[in-house]
Formats: structure tokens, C-alpha cells, sequence
């Protein structure tokens, strides 16, 4: 990164759902609510002092991604936040940390470290793939006891710095959650130091994100994935003309199914009778992301396997309500 940039380091969203340099204001919300939440962890345990302190994150969006720093000057703006809010003890700390920027001690080492804890929290996670195990056995040691090798289940060693290790063990559960939640098949995390050799990159990819930000117990039917088509037998329990909806009766769960084009009066023979669904499964959430707890069907067809309803049924089940299933 260029040092006309200024930043310490930064988080940010690469791929092509973010090409164009957008991301839209809630998932903007939930990135930067998980980079305070993860930032504020790490900095706090390493200076208490800071653990409460009012300090804001620029954000400057460039085409081909999404991305917030943390600028040279990080301890310039907590002192001015600090000025209103905190004790004089707080300030006046934050204040001589602030001078000693450029020792070996200061507001802006406090942020490296945690961005760098940040990345060495992933590193670890990915490597054991889950942040539940938080003791380790059959360690080895090296450059002075200063780092040690911890092993995953193939026998495989990652070393890491002692200061590191001990903040992942304390690191409270979820708080990387946020900050992987809005990473897609679509769209990776990337967490960067910068240095005077480079960028020290970190990524957290698809394929990470369940380590990271866990599938929540209560998803409904785990196995239909958003996506993925569905044919399936099942039994249409209801019709509702209103919403243009039908709802579908699958291993014991009464999913909600909309027609891909056109209306459902269409498929009124498969009212009530055993029938063969034939669509994509969707867990599409009102920001267009695939979070929903209950999938839902968009149909193509819907095939009665048996003798169909009755006429005054299907008449019945038409005025029924969706949220009378």
C-alpha cells in the first residue's frame, strides 16, 4: 500500500459483488460494528486504559472494494474523543501514549498489535478450523520461548507469537463474528498491516466463514442449501392468493413456496394432495443475502401425485393466510 495513504492497517471486502466499490449500508453497518468489536477486544486487553475510548474509523471506499482504515493519526483522533468523555487519567494516558508514537510504546504499536492479533485470531482458527479449543497439547517452543507451535488434528504446527496466543485464548466468543458475516461466496475479508516492506495480508474466504461466524442451531432443514435445486415429494397444505403462495409440507416443516413467474392458481390440482416440487431453494434475507434461518422454494412446477383435491377445499385453502400455516 502506498504511504500516502496513511493507514496503520484496514479491513476490507474483495470480490465481484463489490467491483464496483459498493457495499450496501446495512452489511456496511455490520462490517464496521465487527471491526469495533474486534478492535476494542485487542486494543483494551493490551492498553485498559484505551478499553472505553470514543475513537471513530474513517472509511474510504476505492472501486474494486470495500474497506475501512485505520490512519496514521489514530492517536491523534482518540485524544480528541477522549477530551469529552473519559476520566482525566484516561486522557492524560492516552495523551503521553499519543507522544510516544514513535518509542517503543503508543496508541499507534496498541493498533498494529491488534490488527495483527486480528490476523494471527484467524490464522489460528483456520488452522484448527473451530475457536472453540482454547488448550493446547504437545506444543513446541522456539526463538526464546517467544513463540510457540500448536498443533491441529493432522499433526501440522502453526508458530505463533506468546502475546498473540494468550489474546486468542481470553478472546471472547463472537466477537469475529460480525466481521465475517458479511463475507460471501462472492466476497472475502481481507485484513492488512501495513508495513515499510509491504502489506501483511490476511484472508478469510467462503470456505472460512463458518469457523469464524458459526451456523446458527436453529437453521432450519441445514441440508437445503441456498441455491441448490429442489425436487421433492411433499404435501401442499395451503394456497394463498394475496401473497401468491403456496405452503409445501417437508420433512415436517411447512415451507413457504412461490411460483418462479405467474400465479398459483395455476397449480390448484396439487391443493391438498401429495405432489412433486420442482424449483431452487432460497434463504435470501431482505438485504438480498443468504441468512435465512428457513429456506424458502421458488417453483418451476408443482406435480399432484394423487387423485387432487376437492373443489370446495382448494376454495377453502385459497383464503387461507400465510401466517395461519
Amino acid at each position: 500500500m502506498d504511504d500516502d495513504h496513511g493507514c496503520l492497517g484496514l479491513i476490507r471486502y474483495v470480490g465481484p459483488s463489490v467491483n464496483s466499490g459498493y457495499l450496501d449500508a446495512a452489511k456496511s453497518a455490520q462490517a464496521l460494528l465487527g471491526l469495533d468489536e474486534a478492535l476494542r477486544y485487542y486494543v483494551g486487553a493490551q492498553s485498559p486504559e484505551l478499553a472505553d475510548a470514543d475513537y471513530e474509523i474513517p472509511v474510504r471506499i476505492e472501486k474494486g472494494s470495500w474497506q475501512a482504515l485505520i490512519p496514521q493519526t489514530i492517536g491523534e483522533w482518540i485524544v480528541t474523543g477522549l477530551g469529552m468523555s473519559a476520566t482525566t487519567y484516561a486522557v492524560a494516558a492516552a495523551q503521553q501514549m499519543a507522544k510516544n508514537d514513535f518509542r517503543e510504546i503508543g496508541i499507534r504499536q496498541v493498533f498494529v498489535r491488534s490488527l495483527e492479533a486480528i490476523q494471527w485470531s484467524f490464522r489460528i482458527g483456520k488452522h484448527l478450523r473451530t475457536l472453540t479449543k482454547r488448550s493446547f497439547e504437545n506444543v513446541r517452543w522456539r526463538k526464546g520461548n517467544t513463540e510457540v507451535g500448536i498443533p491441529n488434528e493432522a499433526g501440522q504446527l502453526l508458530f505463533i507469537p506468546v502475546d498473540a496466543l494468550r489474546l486468542f485464548e481470553h478472546m471472547p466468543a463472537g466477537v469475529l463474528t460480525k466481521i465475517t458475516s458479511v463475507v460471501t461466496e462472492e466476497r472475502h475479508l481481507e485484513v492488512v498491516v501495513c508495513t515499510s516492506h509491504g502489506d501483511e495480508i490476511e484472508t478469510v474466504g467462503y470456505d472460512d466463514k463458518a469457523i469464524f461466524c458459526p451456523v446458527d442451531a436453529s437453521v432450519v432443514l441445514p441440508g437445503l442449501k441456498h441455491g441448490a435445486p429442489f425436487n421433492q415429494e411433499g404435501l401442499v397444505t395451503r394456497g394463498n392468493e394475496n401473497t401468491n403462495s403456496v405452503g409445501f409440507l417437508y420433512e415436517g416443516h411447512i415451507l413457504t413456496c412461490y411460483p418462479e413467474e405467474g400465479s398459483i392458481v395455476r397449480f390448484k390440482a396439487a391443493l391438498f394432495v401429495k405432489s412433486r416440487m420442482t424449483g431452487t431453494v432460497s434463504r435470501e434475507d431482505k438485504f438480498g443475502e443468504p441468512t435465512e434461518l428457513k429456506p424458502r422454494i421458488v417453483f418451476t412446477d408443482v406435480t399432484p401425485l394423487e387423485e387432487a383435491a376437492r373443489p370446495e377445499d382448494m376454495q377453502q385453502s385459497l383464503l387461507f393466510d400465510e401466517d395461519a400455516q
